[in-house]
């Protein structure tokens, strides 16, 4: 876990390690951490695979974390396999909070030159541990960010991860070194609880909640994780690989990734090509908070999912569709508007987009609460080659007025002629609030192209 990781710092610094890795690592640099981007809230959804509203940490001084239902993922394993060891070190030392289960605990302040002392720790004892799963925290660079700024160009903040990258070169040759390297697979996971800008964080925009995720060894894929993970998917793909199959009563939230192939389904005829427009990919929340991220979607804002049956929300019962799953698409916690969009690649249909005349439909469940007129929108563009709009079509709003009134989301759609010269299409999401919080709903959004 490298705390304040700013993406694009891997590009502009020199880091022959990463570089490495990255060749033929499954690697995404568009991880989304939790909305609070911190480093409390951040770490213990790194270690427990779920999010900010089930492990309690919400702030960087741990005063209530939820260790019973949603312990360290050690914890978990070893429930599994009673057998299996596990070390831990540990650079911020409130993180100790979190730390249980772990068979060696190792820990030294940051401040003190622990990053340094970390790795030298955990250099020595590669070669021989008996540790089926290690968990480290590297705090210097984030330590940079806040002094210097989390510039990926800035001189500082670059020394910093060329640091890190010699530190992760250190690793490697050392497990390189075991006796019983032949025998064993091991997987590298190095992701964040953060990112950062200017010289602070705490925002919930993508400049602080966008990182990088690298997972490198012979069990992973490679190439771009898609769509973009989640920091709670860390837990479940570690689990996955040490042949954990997690008990659903433990409640952990992600998916695993980069350990298959992955990315956006082809375009193709009588299908939906909006992918996750039904708000199904990731479970929702209850409420406006926490806002997760939605996979798929390019989720810019406070935007987020929530459960049906949340109070004083869309229920699983009144005005929305028949086929409703758990979550529909809010507006979010905020006094503004809010989007999302989606790009789908139409490439795959070049030919029958050339000699074919095809007819799309779209169509969209929208709807806000009671008689407010909290409301959302959604829209179509086809492009061509150079990002042209060749046409449009727009879905609402819904007004209170529409809604008799009633807490509930009212199905609209739109059909027409595919433009000639159509390469892709864009789907926009755009929720306006009229008080309170944006009370916008969307869901089942679908787009479906057949000749005609």
């Amino acid at each position: 876990m490298i705390d304040g990781w700013v993406p694009a710092v891997i590009a502009s610094a020199d880091t022959p390690a990463l570089d490495g890795m990255l060749a033929t690592a499954a690697h995404s640099l568009e991880a989304r951490v939790e909305d609070t981007t911190i480093s409390g809230s951040g770490q213990t959804t790194f270690v427990t695979g779920v999010h900010r509203d089930k492990h309690g940490v919400d702030d960087n001084n741990f005063s209530s974390p939820d260790l019973v239902d949603h312990p360290h993922a050690f914890v978990r394993l070893k429930e599994a396999r009673p057998q299996a060891t596990t070390a831990s070190y540990v650079t911020w030392l409130p993180f100790e909070a979190i730390t249980q289960g772990a068979d060696l605990q190792w820990s030294h302040d940051y401040a003190d030159d622990g990053d340094r002392k970390a790795i030298d720790a955990l250099v020595e004892s590669l070669p021989t541990t008996a540790a089926d799963w290690i968990v480290l925290t590297l705090s210097d660079l984030d330590a940079v960010g806040h002094a210097d700024g989390f510039d990926a160009s800035g001189a500082p903040y670059k020394a910093a991860m060329e640091e890190i990258d010699g530190q992760i070169e250190e690793v490697i040759h050392a497990l390189a070194t075991r006796e019983s390297l032949a025998s064993e697979d091991w997987l590298i996971i190095l992701g964040a609880d953060h990112a950062g800008s200017g010289t602070t964080h705490g925002s919930n925009i993508p400049e602080h909640r966008e990182t990088p995720l690298i997972i490198f060894g012979d069990a992973a894929s490679s190439g771009t994780i898609w769509p973009p993970p989640d920091a709670v998917d860390i837990v479940a793909t570690s689990l996955h690989h040490l042949g954990v199959s997690p008990d659903a009563t433990w409640g952990l939230d992600g998916r695993v990734v980069g350990l298959s192939p992955s990315g956006p389904p082809a375009a193709a005829l009588g299908t939906n090509l909006i992918f996750n427009g039904n708000a199904e990919h990731e479970r929702g929340q209850d409420g406006f908070l926490p806002d997760a991220s939605v996979p798929g979607w390019d989720d810019p804002d406070w935007a987020t999912t929530t459960l049906y049956g949340s109070t004083d929300f869309p229920q699983s019962e009144g005005p929305g569709p028949e086929d409703r799953g758990a979550n529909f698409f809010c507006g979010g916690a905020t006094d503004g508007a809010t989007s999302r969009s989606q790009e789908i690649d139409l490439s795959a249909l070049s030919d029958t987009l050339a000699t074919t005349s095809l007819s799309y439909s779209f169509g969209a469940w929208l709807g806000g609460y009671a008689d407010q007129d909290d409301r959302a929108e959604a829209e179509l563009s086809f492009v061509d080659a150079s990002g042209e709009v060749l046409g449009t079509a727009t879905l609402g709003p819904v007004w209170a007025a529409d809604r008799k009134d009633q807490t509930g989301l009212l199905q609209r759609s739109a059909s027409g002629t595919v433009p000639a010269g159509a390469t892709g299409a864009t789907i926009e999401l755009r929720f306006t609030r009229a008080s309170g919080h944006n009370d916008g709903y969307a869901d089942s959004l679908s787009l479906v192209l057949q000749e005609s």
